[in-house]
C-alpha cells in the first residue's frame, strides 16, 4: 500500500538490456550518420522495447497524485462546484439537499446529523455576495491492492451582506472498494472573526457531518 501527499512521487528507473544483452545498460538508439550503414534493430527487439517504455508509462501514471488527473478531470472546479452546492442548499434551506451531498459513511457517523444541519441553517443566513476559494487543494491518494481512494481539502472565503465568513471541505471523491465513502465527509463553516477558536489543521477538523461548536449543543 502506499499514498501520495503533496507531491509526485519520483518513478522507479527503468530497467533495460542494450544491444549485447547486459542487463542494467540504456538501450542504444541507431545515430543516422554517413557512414553507419548496416546498423538496424529487428521488429522483434523493437516490439519488445514499446513494451517496456509502456510500462514504464503506466507505473508512473499509477504513482503519480498529478499525472492522472491532470488529464482525467479538475479536482479545483470539482470542489468550487461542491461548494456552489453547499451555498445553494443553504440559501434555499434546504436540509435534504444537503444531506444528500454527504456520503453514507458521514452521515452513519455523525451522530446529530439534522441537529447539526439546523444549527448551521440558523447560523448562516446572510446574502452571500461572493466567495473565492482560499489557496490550493490538498489531494491525497492513496492505492491499495487495486483499490483506489482520493481525499480532497479545500477552504474558502465568503463574503456577504453582513460579516466575513470561512469554510472548510474535506470529500471523498473516490473510493473503488467502499463506494458509500464516496461524498462529503466534512462541512465547517465558521465567522472569519472566530477563526483562532474554531478553525485549526484540517487533521483537527475531519470529523463527520457539519460542525457545530459545543456551546451549540448544550
Amino acid at each position: 500500500m502506499f499514498h501520495v501527499k503533496h507531491a509526485t512521487r519520483a518513478p522507479r528507473r527503468a530497467v533495460f538490456s542494450d544491444k549485447c544483452g547486459s542487463a542494467g545498460a540504456p538501450i542504444k538508439a541507431p545515430v543516422c550518420r554517413k557512414g553507419c550503414e548496416g546498423f538496424s534493430l529487428s521488429s522483434g527487439r523493437i516490439l519488445e522495447t514499446l513494451k517496456k517504455v509502456i510500462v514504464v508509462i503506466l507505473f508512473i501514471t499509477s504513482c503519480s497524485k498529478r499525472l492522472p488527473f491532470m488529464f482525467y478531470n479538475d479536482d479545483g472546479t470539482i470542489a468550487d462546484k461542491r461548494f456552489e452546492q453547499i451555498l445553494a442548499s443553504l440559501k434555499s434551506k434546504d436540509k435534504e439537499a444537503l444531506k444528500s451531498l454527504f456520503s453514507k459513511k458521514a452521515l452513519k457517523e455523525s451522530i446529530q446529523i439534522d441537529e447539526e444541519i439546523d444549527y448551521l441553517f440558523n447560523f448562516f443566513q446572510d446574502e452571500v455576495l461572493s466567495w473565492t476559494r482560499n489557496g490550493g487543494l490538498i489531494v491525497d491518494l492513496a492505492m491499495d491492492h487495486g483499490n483506489r481512494i482520493k481525499e480532497t481539502k479545500s477552504f474558502f472565503d465568503i463574503d456577504t451582506d453582513k460579516q466575513k465568513y470561512i469554510a472548510f471541505i474535506l470529500e471523498y471523491n473516490e473510493d473503488t472498494a467502499h463506494p458509500e465513502n464516496v461524498g462529503l465527509y466534512t462541512l465547517r463553516i465558521i465567522r472569519a472573526e472566530d477563526e483562532e477558536t474554531q478553525f485549526g489543521y484540517w487533521p483537527d477538523m475531519k470529523i463527520p457531518g457539519v460542525y457545530r461548536p459545543e456551546e451549540a449543543q448544550k
